[in-house]
């Protein structure tokens, strides 16, 4: 693990103090602490149990119902997900630049190889759902035990990074608020050698995720022939046994008085319409049904 030296004894030095400016203060950074995650759910929520509307909960267990429970299947898909890559971050090439000169007067060093990282794993996402190692229905389906773990993890790392920067006491800084220094974290460079973990998770995993989650949605709907409804974190399955989608006729007739009877003039020209003395078959229209993806 890589500390921050410096000449002075530890005992002697002060706790570099910062202004909590930053999103908004304690109060932004607390609002962004609660609101964010509960915004994620509530909007897994509308897509899984309400169709993609927009709801309002009504009795704690619809509250409750908002969080997916977490499954060991999720777990063994996020833990896979992280160790792959934490490999790539490892052995994949990058290019190594230096941070900005620190306040002990060190510059640490970052292996930029997030672009490789992220080209490879999509690759490799890629050729496992397309041999059917990986099935696109099976991720979709752990989508809110996925946000679930992903949430606690976030949680538990914060509180990691909290502590260990106050055991580090003056070699850290800190603005003196709690709930501010939990937000931004009072650990300056959390890293092993060239490893580290603010980097990692915001740009090789925070972002690449992103992407990644991208794939099994794209290969669910390619792979579907029929109309569906996805019901994320929950089931998927088309709405009919039919292998293509399917249009129902539906006949449209206008009553005598609605319909013209004589040439009408256009501002293009003269059009000829039906004589009322003329009897025309019921008029056809096809109707295609569109179904958005929503929860069942």
């Amino acid at each position: 693990m890589t500390t921050q030296s410096s000449t002075e004894p530890i005992a002697n030095q002060t706790l570099e103090r910062v202004p909590a400016d930053h999103f908004g203060g304690p109060v932004g950074a607390l609002a962004l602490t609660v609101v964010m995650p509960v915004v994620s759910f509530y909007l897994w929520s509308c897509v899984s149990l309400h169709e993609g509307s927009l709801w309002l909960p009504t009795s704690l267990a619809e509250l409750g119902a908002m969080v997916p429970a977490p499954t060991w299947r999720a777990a063994g898909m996020l833990g896979a997900w992280l160790a792959l890559h934490v490999v790539l971050q490892l052995v994949c090439p990058g290019k190594v630049v230096t941070g900005a000169l620190l306040p002990n007067g060190e510059r640490l060093q970052y292996k930029l190889n997030g672009l490789s990282s992220f080209v490879v794993s999509i690759a490799l996402l890629v050729g496992l759902l397309a041999t059917g190692v990986l099935s696109a229905s099976s991720v979709l389906a752990e989508l809110g035990a996925l946000l679930t773990l992903a949430t606690l993890g976030a949680v538990a790392l914060a509180v990691w990074f909290y502590v260990w920067g106050r055991q580090r006491g003056p070699l850290e800084r800190s603005s003196g608020n709690v709930v501010y220094d939990f937000y931004m974290g009072t650990v300056l460079n959390p890293r092993f050698g060239l490893f580290d973990l603010k980097f990692f998770f915001e740009s090789h995993v925070g972002m690449g995720s992103w992407g990644a989650l991208a794939v099994p949605v794209t290969a669910f709907a390619l792979r579907a022939t029929a109309p569906i409804r996805v019901a994320f974190g929950r089931r998927i399955l088309p709405l009919s046994d039919d292998s293509s989608p399917w249009m129902s006729l539906n006949s449209v007739v206008l009553p005598v008085p609605l319909r013209p009877t004589k040439p009408t003039l256009a501002r293009a020209g003269t059009l000829a319409l039906a004589p009322s003395k003329r009897v025309r078959p019921a008029m056809r229209k096809v109707r295609s049904e569109i179904v958005s993806m929503g929860a069942l």
